[in-house]
């Protein structure tokens, strides 16, 4: 979809003569193939998780070019222990932690292929530090895990039935 900015990815990895693997189909495909230069790979969509799963472990990096209130894809990413290279905006600041303890990937501020290649390099000089572990990147998704949901869940609820009946004892 245009709003995901794959075009960016391409673009980018274009320009520099980046590897690049694109996973996925869309109304997009065929515009982005076209612009696409040798270094850039078209998978198709993979619907077995596990073989996307080894997709995301065998990954340099992520790039995640589009702003969407969660995104989904860069937590799977990081689950995999896949590093992510985000634009800065949505739900990726709260789910790709860029400094701290569990660092997982680096942003990039403006929407073109210059500064997604700074971030690009920024990310290779902190795999090069080792700063960036497969382990520490997929400890930043336990805050996403089932249980946590799970228990979150279960507070909140529990909270609102003690606040219905505190309120229906005022009555």
């Amino acid at each position: 979809m245009p709003y995901k900015r794959v075009d960016l990815a391409v673009t980018t990895a274009t320009q520099y003569g980046l590897p690049l693997t694109v996973v996925g189909d869309g109304v997009e495909r065929q515009r982005l193939q076209s612009m696409a230069g040798p270094t850039v790979n078209f998978v198709g969509a993979i619907s077995d998780r596990n073989v996307l799963r080894a997709h995301y472990a065998r990954a340099r990096a992520l790039l995640f070019c589009g702003v969407e209130g969660f995104g989904i894809v860069p937590v799977e990413a990081m689950a995999a222990g896949c590093p992510v290279v985000a634009f800065a905006d949505g739900g990726v600041i709260e789910s790709v932690c860029a400094s701290g303890k569990h660092v997982a990937g680096v942003y990039f501020t403006t929407p073109s292929a210059a500064s997604l290649k700074d971030a690009i390099d920024r990310l290779e000089i902190e795999v090069k530090n080792q700063k960036l572990q497969a382990s520490s990147i997929s400890a930043q998704t336990s805050k996403f895990c089932r249980t946590r949901f799970c228990d979150e869940m279960v507070d909140l609820l529990l909270c609102h039935r003690d606040i219905g009946h505190r309120y229906c004892d005022l009555q």
